[in-house]
């Protein structure tokens, strides 16, 4: 596919790298200083970033487990057409599945976001009353993302036939602790991503002869970076953090970032 006559493609590509948010601590610690506030930071910050970029998060974990399942039962189907036990085939085959609520903090449960979406702003100003206070490193990022404009609808990877064959890579993992549910998944999927070419992160056409199409498109540019600043800032206060730090969530940030 060729863009319309007199306008030209424009292509975001973050595929060097995936950022990395351990956030299990952080919001065991808000929800003890406030009830309700640490679902309101995980609802605005996954909000705010899922509006922007593609991320490998517990939304994706489910996604990633159920999918699994499904395999092994296929495998159970076609192994000699008799019915087999699930559970029996998984103890026999040492497969086991990491338990995934187990790992996700109470405060966050069975979150309904589309539920959530309808009363963001209640979220937003919880935030905001704690913006001053001993989190302040924290919830600044997040209401700093939240409060960027949300971009306009790109073009869709699959718009332009046949140049890449699967979506963009995630740009950061949420995860809740190293080495839990979320990034074993992540591990998982991650030796396999490479096996197919992955569209960059946003796509667009634009008029090089408009301003208002250029100021457009440098606009989006300009928030994404934005936007990944302020995840940086918030990533590097976690791992700063006395009361958070782990000793092999830098190692292991480093890890995501080679990947």
């Amino acid at each position: 596919m060729r863009p319309e006559h007199g306008k030209l493609f424009i292509l975001l590509e973050t595929s060097d790298g995936c950022g990395f948010l351990a956030i299990g601590k952080a919001l065991a610690q808000l929800a003890r200083g406030e009830a309700g506030l640490g679902r309101s930071f995980y609802i605005v910050l996954s909000r705010a970033m899922n509006r922007w970029m593609y991320i490998y998060d517990i939304a994706r974990t489910e996604y990633f487990l159920d999918r699994w399942k499904e395999s092994i039962e296929m495998d159970i189907e076609d192994w000699d057409g008799s019915s087999i036990d699930f559970e029996l085939y998984c103890k026999e085959n040492d497969v086991s599945f990491p338990d995934l609520v187990a790992a996700t903090p109470p405060c966050i449960r069975d979150i309904n976001f589309h539920r959530e979406s309808r009363r963001i702003r209640r979220h937003i100003d919880l935030l905001k009353r704690h913006r001053q206070g001993k989190y302040a490193d924290w919830i600044e990022p997040v209401l700093t993302i939240a409060a960027v404009t949300k971009p306009k609808q790109g073009l869709h990877f699959q718009e332009i036939d046949g140049v890449w064959d699967d979506e963009a890579l995630p740009n950061w993992v949420v995860a809740f602790e190293p080495h839990d549910p979320v990034t074993q998944a992540f591990d998982e999927e991650r030796q396999h991503m490479y096996e197919s070419s992955h569209a960059p992160t946003w796509i667009d056409a634009f008029d090089p002869s408009k301003v208002t199409d250029v100021k457009r498109v440098l606009s989006h540019v300009q928030n994404m970076v934005r936007i990944n600043r302020q995840l940086v800032d918030l990533a590097r206060s976690l791992e700063r953090s006395p009361d958070l730090a782990s000793t092999d969530q830098p190692q292991f940030n480093n890890e995501l970032r080679a990947a």
